[in-house]
C-alpha cells in the first residue's frame, strides 16, 4: 500500500512454511503478548495460519489470506477476540469510549473480503460482518457489505451499512466526496423503532430520572443527512419519541462559529413526562410559555447562535397545556428572543414576546404577554392544583426579573399586570356569606339598636349553649365583572385599583401580594346591592349600599377573611343617630308609630354590648 502497487509477479513466486515467535510485540501503539504467526505462501496464495496473541486480559485469533492468482487481487481475513478489554486496548489508541461502557470482556467475530486493483485505487468490500458483545452486555451486529473505495475519483459509496447494538438497528446509505481535498457526504440514515431506555443502560449510560417510567421507551429515526467541514444539515427530518411524532429540518453551520438553525412540527408532547419526578410535598409551578421558559438552562447561552421555527399541536409544560403554539427563536451573543410567541389556551388565546438577556453578569428575563378570553378556573386548577379564580379573563403583563430560577425571579420580578375577568368566582373565599351569616347569627331582622341589643343577648345565649347556627355556603364570591392592576417591584405586587360587581355585592380594595413569601395581605370594602335574603341570612336592608371593611391576609393557598364588622354596624349606628337629631325637612303625610327610644345611658350601654360582642364573638365566627 505504500508503494502504491502489489509486486504481483514476485508474490506468485513467493514461497514459504514457517512460524514466528515474539514474546511482547507494540505495534501501532496496540501491546501484545506470545504472538505466534503461522505463514505460508505458495503458488499466489498467501495465508496466516494462524495468528494468536495474549491481548488486553483476552485473546486474539485471526486469518488472513492474499490472493493474487487473479487479475484482481483478493483479500479474505477472519479475526475473533475471546475476553479483550477493549477499554484498555482503545486507551492506548488514545481513543475516548466515554459513549459507551467498555469496562468488561468482550467477544467479537469479524469476517471480511475485499477485491481491490493492482494499484490500490478502487477497493471493493464484498463482505465485512461483525457480531458478538461489548463490554459484556452489548450485543453489537455490523453488514458493511457492498461499500467501495474509489481512490482515483475520491469517493467512498456504503449502499447497505448497517449496525446493530443491543435493539439499536442503524442502516446507512451513504456517499462521500473529496475524500483528500475537502471532503463531504450525503447519508440516508434510518433507525427502526427500539427502546431509548434500554439501549442507554446497555451501554453504561444511565437513563435520565423521568416523572413517567415509562417515557423513553420507543424511539424511531429516518433522515438525509448532507456535510462537510464547514456545515452540516438534516433534511427529511421524521423522528417518534414514545407518543410524539417530529418533522422537519436542521441546520448546523460550523465556521466561523457553531450556529444553528431549524423548522421543526411535531403534533403532541407531553414535556412534564421527561422532567425529573417532583419531590414530596412539593408544588406543581408553571406560568405562561414565558415564565416556563426561564426554566430552560442557561449554561453556553452566552455562545448560543440560533435561528429556528417550532411549531406543536399540543404541548404540556409545568402543567401548562396549550394547542397550536407557534414560536420563532432567535439568539445571538447572549441575546435569546421568543417573538413571535403564539398559542391557544383554555378556550383562548395567548400572545407572547419573550427575552433572555445572559450578557450581563446575570440573565435577564423580559415578557409582555397577553391572554385574551381564557377560562381562568381549568388554568388555574392545572398550574397550581386548584382554581382561585374562575370566569373569562383577560390578562396583559409586561414584567422583567433577573435570574436563572424561579426564586431568583420572584425576587426580582418588576412590572405591571392588568386583569380582567368576567362572570366568575372568588373560590374559596364567600365575602357575601360571612356578612350574611354573621347578621343572621344575631338573630334580629333590623339594625334598629334595640333589635341589635336583642340580639346581643340572644347570640350569647346561643353560644353559651352551644347553639350557634352554622349555615352551610358555597364558600366562593360569586361576580360579573372583576377587574384591576398590579405594579411589581422586587417580587412585591401592589394593587390599588381592585374592583368587583356582582348582583348582590360591590367590592372596592387594595393591597399587597408577595410572591417570595407567597402571602397576601388585602383590605376591600363590601357593600351590599341587595339584602341578604337567599344568601343564609336576613333581610337588613340598612346594609344596601353600605360599605363594611374585610380583611384578606395569609398564605395565597388558603388566605383568611375577615369582615370588619364591628366598625361596619357601628357607622351605621352613627349614621342613624345623626338621622334621628336632624329635624325633619318636611311633615309626616301620616302619623307614624312612635318607637320608644331607651335614654342615654341605655343607649350607651347596647351599643357597648354590641360593640364587645361584634369585636370578640362574632370574630371568631368569622373564621369558620
Amino acid at each position: 500500500a505504500a508503494s502504491g502497487t502489489l509486486p504481483l509477479e514476485n508474490l506468485k513466486k513467493l514461497s514459504l512454511n514457517g512460524k514466528l515467535r515474539i514474546s511482547d510485540l507494540i505495534a501501532g501503539g496496540i501491546k501484545m503478548g506470545d504472538l505466534v504467526v503461522g505463514l505460508q505462501a505458495k503458488d499466489g496464495l498467501i495465508q496466516t495460519d494462524p495468528i494468536t496473541a495474549a491481548l488486553y486480559g483476552g485473546a486474539y485469533r485471526g486469518a488472513l489470506a492474499l490472493d493474487v492468482r487473479n487479475p484482481e487481487p483478493k483479500i479474505g481475513f477472519e479475526e475473533k477476540l475471546v475476553g479483550v478489554r477493549l477499554d484498555r486496548l482503545l486507551k492506548d489508541l488514545d481513543v475516548k469510549t466515554d459513549a459507551i461502557e467498555l469496562s468488561g470482556p468482550s467477544d467479537v467475530t469479524l469476517k471480511g473480503s475485499i477485491v481491490t486493483d493492482t494499484a490500490f485505487e478502487v477497493i471493493r468490500v464484498g463482505l465485512l460482518s461483525a457480531d458478538g458483545n461489548l463490554g459484556g452486555k452489548l450485543p453489537l451486529g455490523l453488514d458493511g457489505g457492498g461499500t467501495v473505495l474509489n481512490l482515483k475519483d475520491q469517493t467512498l459509496t456504503a449502499e447497505q451499512f448497517k449496525v446493530h447494538l443491543g435493539d439499536l438497528n442503524l442502516e446507512v446509505n451513504t456517499k462521500v466526496t473529496g475524500l483528500s481535498t475537502k471532503p463531504s457526504f450525503t447519508a440516508k440514515l434510518n433507525v427502526p423503532a427500539f427502546n431509548l431506555r434500554e439501549v442507554l443502560s446497555k451501554i453504561g449510560r444511565k437513563p435520565p430520572e423521568t416523572a413517567d417510567p415509562k417515557a423513553m421507551t420507543a424511539a424511531e429515526l429516518a433522515a438525509t443527512l448532507r456535510g462537510s467541514a464547514a456545515a452540516l444539515s438534516v433534511e427529511a427530518l421524521k423522528v417518534r419519541l414514545d407518543d410524539t411524532r417530529l418533522e422537519g429540518t436542521l441546520g448546523l453551520t460550523l465556521q466561523p462559529a457553531p450556529a444553528y438553525a431549524f423548522d421543526l412540527r411535531a403534533d403532541a408532547i407531553d414535556m412534564d413526562r421527561y422532567l425529573p419526578p417532583p419531590k414530596k410535598g412539593a408544588k406543581p409551578k408553571a406560568g405562561t410559555p414565558g415564565t416556563a421558559t426561564a426554566a430552560v438552562p442557561l449554561e453556553g447561552l452566552r455562545a448560543l447562535q440560533l435561528d429556528g421555527k417550532l411549531a406543536l399541536g399540543k404541548l404540556k409544560l409545568a402543567n401548562l397545556r396549550l394547542q397550536d403554539l407557534q414560536m420563532q427563536i432567535k439568539g445571538k451573543d447572549g441575546l435569546v428572543t421568543l417573538d413571535p410567541l403564539a398559542a391557544a389556551l383554555y378556550g383562548g388565546t395567548y400572545k407572547g414576546n419573550v427575552s433572555i438577556d445572559a450578557r450581563g453578569k446575570q440573565p435577564r428575563l423580559s415578557l409582555d404577554e397577553k391572554l385574551a378570553n381564557v377560562q381562568a378556573g381549568p388554568l388555574l386548577n392545572d398550574l397550581q392544583g386548584r382554581s382561585l379564580l374562575t370566569g373569562l379573563a383577560g390578562v396583559d403583563m409586561k414584567l422583567t426579573a433577573t435570574g436563572a430560577d424561579a426564586d431568583a425571579i420572584k425576587r426580582t420580578l418588576n412590572g405591571t399586570v392588568g386583569f380582567r375577568l368576567t362572570d366568575g368566582s372568588i373560590e374559596g373565599v364567600d365575602i357575601l356569606g360571612k356578612i350574611c351569616r354573621a347578621l343572621s347569627a344575631i338573630g334580629v331582622g333590623s339594625l334598629s339598636r334595640e333589635d341589635l341589643a336583642a340580639g346581643v343577648l340572644q347570640m350569647a345565649i346561643q353560644q353559651t349553649r352551644g347553639e350557634s347556627d352554622e349555615r352551610a355556603s358555597e364558600n366562593r364570591t360569586r361576580f360579573t365583572e372583576m377587574g384591576g392592576s398590579i405594579a411589581f417591584k422586587d417580587g412585591v405586587g401592589t394593587n390599588k385599583d381592585l374592583q368587583l360587581q356582582s348582583p348582590l355585592l360591590r367590592v372596592e380594595g387594595s393591597g399587597k401580594l408577595n410572591l417570595p413569601k407567597e402571602v397576601l395581605d388585602y383590605r376591600v370594602t363590601a357593600a351590599l346591592v341587595k339584602s341578604c335574603e337567599g344568601q343564609g341570612g336576613k333581610s337588613f336592608k340598612e346594609l344596601a349600599n353600605y360599605p363594611i371593611p374585610v380583611n384578606i391576609k395569609g398564605p395565597l393557598a388558603k388566605p383568611e377573611v375577615e369582615p370588619d364588622f364591628t366598625a361596619g354596624i357601628m357607622q351605621i349606628l352613627g349614621r342613624r343617630q345623626a338621622q334621628e337629631k336632624q329635624p325633619p325637612t318636611a311633615a309626616p303625610t301620616q302619623q307614624q308609630p312612635q318607637k320608644v327610644q331607651p335614654q342615654k345611658g341605655q343607649r350607651e350601654e347596647m351599643e357597648g354590648a354590641a360593640r364587645d360582642l361584634l369585636q370578640k364573638g362574632l370574630k371568631d365566627l368569622f373564621k369558620r
